[in-house]
């Protein structure tokens, strides 16, 4: 197929796959890359909803810092293409054991077979329930220092979210700010953070202040608009999906996939990678998860392939 033609495909229900992947964003792609590269019959199959939505840019990413992470999926898609993957816009709803290995129930589309099975299915960070948080979100407004402090340096930064991870998040935000605002519960124990000179503000925000997009402030219960350049939102990361809990597959303390770093877990023929175990993989460690399950995954297939001869 030439990297110019349309990369997704509607497959019959006659089509047998070596490999499915669920989820095409860095991860999934990645894998589907290196597979297709390994002449396997794989199919992708992306519902649309990676786990950095909403954000304007990816920043980072060798030789590709700063481009839409839309963009890097097309990029990924048409490259894909050239080694005969097929990719599915569709949420799957299911994935079950059967005597050829497994079945995938996409919706509005005929049922798949796969030897293999490789969920790329990312995780999620619930955002607070903030008035005027998404009109900001991915701009003025991340969750990720490392992905976002420098478009955002030397701004005065508020910081919010998790009570858990607010105190040390505030002391890692001083790489790029010297003005911080730490919104804090009253029972967080914030003396680490006011020791490095950030400001804890300990009354709670209602609602975010922003004009066309760009942030202005936060206001607080009392009326009060606390001014801010810059927000990060720190949250709790949840596992995107619930297919590996209806394979059986172990999760780990977070409920996120247990694998290894092969990306094998506990079902056989079941492999996960990227954000589907862990959720602080940036673009460059989702990509090198699916690179490293997709070499593991092949040579399990060649083992079964020359067994079978």
């Amino acid at each position: 197929m030439d990297a110019t033609e349309p990369a997704t495909s509607t497959p019959s229900s006659t089509d047998r796959f070596d490999v499915a992947i669920v989820g095409g964003s860095m991860a999934g792609l990645t894998a589907a890359l290196v597979l297709g590269r390994a002449r396997r019959r794989v199919v992708v199959i992306d519902a649309g909803h990676p786990m950095n939505e909403g954000v304007a840019h990816s920043q980072g990413f060798p030789t590709r810092d700063g481009v839409a992470p839309t963009e890097l999926v097309a990029l990924l898609r048409d490259e894909v293409a050239v080694y005969g993957v097929t990719v599915i816009d569709g949420r799957v709803g299911a994935v079950a054991r059967n005597d050829e290995g497994f079945t995938v129930a996409v919706d509005g589309h005929e049922d798949l077979v796969a030897r293999r099975v490789v969920l790329a299915t990312g995780g999620r960070v619930d955002l607070p329930d903030l008035p005027g948080l998404a009109e900001v979100w991915g701009g003025d407004a991340a969750n990720c220092p490392y992905c976002h402090g420098w478009e955002l340096q030397d701004r005065r930064l508020a910081l919010i979210g998790d009570q858990t991870k607010v105190p040390m998040m505030a002391r890692i935000l001083t790489q790029w700010s010297d003005d911080i605002v730490a919104f804090a519960g009253a029972a967080t124990d914030m003396a680490a953070a006011e020791q490095a000179g950030i400001e804890v503000e300990r009354r709670v925000p209602v609602r975010i202040v922003q004009t066309g997009g760009r942030l202005q402030g936060i206001e607080v219960d009392d009326g009060t608009v606390v001014p801010c350049g810059g927000l990060f939102v720190v949250g709790l990361p949840v596992a995107g999906s619930s297919l590996a809990v209806g394979l059986g597959a172990a999760l780990d303390e977070h409920g996120f996939v247990a694998a290894d770093r092969e990306g094998v877990t506990s079902v056989p023929g079941v492999y996960a990678i990227g954000s589907a175990v862990d959720p602080t993989h940036q673009l460059t460690g989702a990509a090198d998860s699916g690179t490293r399950a997709a070499r593991w995954l092949n040579h399990d297939l060649i083992e079964e392939d020359l067994a079978a001869r």
